[in-house]
């Protein structure tokens, strides 16, 4: 099957908000936060989607990311969300990564790991996002 490359101008009206209320509910950016001498800061290392199997909360994102310098230094994930949590954190001793799929050169190949949340420290999350 070919594919067919699309300007975003030329969809549909309406499409692209309505794809995003669709997505929206689903996705987060990863921030890691660290500590040093100049006090607490979060870095943006990435994104992701939440994802549930069975009864256990995850997110699925690229393999690079949980591989990066910034997401080995971080104390605790950040997960940032357009407007409706407050600094919502979890301890990253808590979570467990399975890389499903590392790339086997830099620009090529699958690229896919999930952050295995801990359900204890989510039930808020939970409330107020889709898995």
């Amino acid at each position: 099957m070919k594919s067919e490359k699309i300007q975003i101008r030329d969809l549909p009206e309406g499409l692209l908000n309505k794809s995003w209320q669709q997505i929206l509910p689903y996705s987060v950016g990863l921030l890691g936060v660290v500590r040093d001498e100049r006090g607490e800061r979060a870095q943006l290392i990435g994104s992701g989607t939440l994802v549930r199997v069975d009864e256990l909360p995850g997110i699925l994102t690229a393999q690079h990311v949980v591989a990066s310098r910034r997401w080995k230094e971080s104390e605790h994930l950040g997960l940032c969300f357009l407007a409706d949590v407050h600094r919502p954190t979890v301890d990253m001793q808590y979570l467990r990564v399975i890389e499903v799929a590392k790339p086997l050169s830099d620009p090529k190949g699958p690229d896919l790991a999930v952050i295995v949340l801990p359900p204890t420290d989510i039930a808020w999350l939970k409330d107020k996002r889709l898995f």
